[in-house]
Formats: structure tokens, C-alpha cells, sequence
């Protein structure tokens, strides 16, 4: 779970106790990187013609970093999500939910679990366009976090690259550089 150091404790304890309890996963608190400190965006290159927000430079580091974690931790598999997802749908809907998941297929590296379209909704195997957005939570296989991190994350220099990307938010950064359900 990403979330920035000053985010509300009790919130992110109960977040974390239901994706333990209810849902018999490990969850993992991974430091968000902080917009609001100019410094903190000093290892990220981002192209001339960016048209965002240091905030949203901010989310798309703390998604590559995330990634990079779960890579680094051996995980085949990593449900990532930001500390402001609503997990009662997801919760409700437990069963259909993983039989949705069970029936994608296994070439699909990434599977986008949240499309804001107003409220965030969860939509188990939404195929991902940018009028879909959000990177509320998704789950990502191996080879998906290792194609993301060779063509965002530069090893040698501990910097990462979104000069690609003219608009790189979040989402657009994660599910336009691997294969997404």
C-alpha cells in the first residue's frame, strides 16, 4: 500500500487489517513520495513538454518505487493499491471477484482493479484506456513489474526516466508499459 508518511494512521491501520484479515494478504506500507518537497522529484527526469503537476510526478515515483519493492522482494505477484481505496466493494464482492481473476489469462501482466469514472468502482479485468483512470489498486505479475522497471527504472543511477511520457501520470506510465488485461 502506498501512502505519504503524514497520511492518517488509524485509517491506514484499518486498511491494512482488513487486506490481512478478510483477504489473507501480507500487506506491505510503502512510503509515497512527497509533491509538496521539490527535492523529493530531483531523481525523476520527466521530458521539456511535461504538462503535470510535481504531485503527480510524486504519484507516478511512488508507483515505480512500489513496483520496484515487490520486483526486489521476489513477489510473483503484487496487489498495489493507494491509501484512499474504498476496499468495501471489494470485500462484498470477495468470491466473484477472484473467480473474475482466476479466468484471466496468464499473458496479461498487469490487471487494472479500479477505474475512477466519477467514484472509484472496482472492476475486476477492466481493460485499461485513458478515460478508465486510476491507479487505485492493480495487481501486477512479475514479468510485469520487470517490464516496467527496464523501461522506467535506471539501476545504475537510482533515477527514474518519464521522459516518454508527455502527460506521465500514474496510470498512463504503468498500464501503457506492459501488457494490461
Amino acid at each position: 500500500m502506498i501512502c505519504l508518511e503524514k497520511s492518517v494512521q488509524d485509517k491506514l491501520q484499518n486498511i491494512l487489517s482488513i487486506l490481512q484479515n478478510k483477504f489473507q494478504l501480507v500487506p506491505k506500507r510503502v512510503r509515497a513520495v512527497d509533491g509538496s518537497i521539490k527535492d523529493n522529484i530531483k531523481n525523476c527526469i520527466v521530458s521539456q513538454e511535461c504538462k503535470v503537476s510535481d504531485y503527480e510526478i510524486a504519484c507516478s515515483m511512488s508507483h515505480v518505487l512500489a513496483i520496484k519493492e515487490a520486483y526486489e522482494d521476489g513477489c510473483r505477484y503484487a496487489l498495489i493499491s493507494e491509501d484512499d481505496i474504498l476496499l468495501d466493494p471489494l470485500h462484498l464482492l470477495f468470491e466473484d471477484f477472484m473467480k473474475t481473476l482466476s479466468g484471466i489469462h496468464t499473458e496479461n501482466n498487469i490487471v487494472q482493479l479500479v477505474s475512477f469514472n466519477g467514484s472509484d468502482m472496482i472492476y475486476p479485468a477492466l481493460k485499461w484506456k485513458e478515460c478508465n483512470s486510476s491507479t487505485g489498486m492493480y495487481l501486477i505479475s512479475r514479468k510485469g513489474m520487470e517490464e516496467i522497471l527496464n523501461k522506467l527504472y535506471d539501476f545504475k543511477n537510482n533515477t527514474i526516466n518519464l521522459s516518454k511520457f508527455i502527460k506521465p501520470v500514474a496510470d498512463i506510465i504503468i498500464y501503457e508499459s506492459t501488457k494490461t488485461v
